[in-house]
């Protein structure tokens, strides 16, 4: 595709799709469990969801890079509201 329309290639990529999936997939389990009690049980399924969904070992980093990126979204978010 990029071949025909070589100005997406600066727009559009694989891993842009990648990240996006990655962003909500991590949001969604973060919903899931907003009134929940239990930590743990949340944590432990978001590290074997986004292990699983982006094919990483279970020794990678990439889920808490995910999860570092999610929350650093929500502080931004609090914090732009916050200031208005």
């Amino acid at each position: 595709m990029f071949k025909h329309v070589p100005n997406l290639a600066n727009v559009l990529h694989p891993h842009k799709f990648r990240v996006f999936k990655g962003n909500k997939l991590r949001a969604a389990i973060d919903d899931e469990y907003e009134n929940s009690n239990s930590p743990m049980k949340k944590d432990g399924d978001m590290q074997d969801t986004l292990t699983m969904w982006g094919g990483w070992s279970t020794t990678s980093s990439m889920p808490k890079r995910y999860t570092n990126a999610h929350i650093q979204r929500k502080l931004n978010d609090y914090l732009a509201k916050k200031d208005s």
